[in-house]
């Protein structure tokens, strides 16, 4: 959500996740926050935060942080999620193993409780119609 924010909102101070989730307050959407808030990977890297959310944090915000980690503009694995930002942030290295390891406890979780495995997740279908259509508007 505070990726679409101009560069000068002032939510954006509040930091990505946490931003978003204060936007969706003020829109009226405030129980979407805590899924919103803790999907970053920064939260999976967090010693002090993610013990934390690990034991409190709902199905939805689990999945929503899970799917986080495998979606860009198409489906990917966690290892080239992950490949991305370490490629973006090298400086985070051991942030971005500890935040690995948690992203794929995280998806044996999900993917237990949703009874797939991994590899078969896909976009759905309707959702590349969406796509097309908005670019074409």
């Amino acid at each position: 959500m505070d990726k679409a924010l101009p560069r000068d909102h002032p939510l954006l101070s509040r930091g990505h996740g946490e931003a978003g989730a204060a936007w969706l307050a003020e829109q009226g959407h405030g129980e979407l926050g805590p899924a919103v808030a803790g999907h970053t990977a920064t939260l999976l890297s967090d010693e002090r935060r993610y013990p934390r959310w690990a034991a409190e944090a709902s199905p939805e915000a689990r999945v929503v942080a899970y799917a986080d980690k495998r979606a860009r503009q198409e489906i990917v694995t966690l290892e080239e999620r992950f490949a991305v930002w370490l490629e973006r942030h090298p400086e985070h290295r051991a942030d971005m193993r500890r935040a690995v390891d948690r992203a794929r406890r995280l998806e044996q979780e999900v993917c237990a409780l949703a009874g797939v495995e991994p590899q078969a997740i896909r976009r759905a279908p309707w959702v590349a119609e969406v796509l097309r259509s908005e670019t074409d508007a």
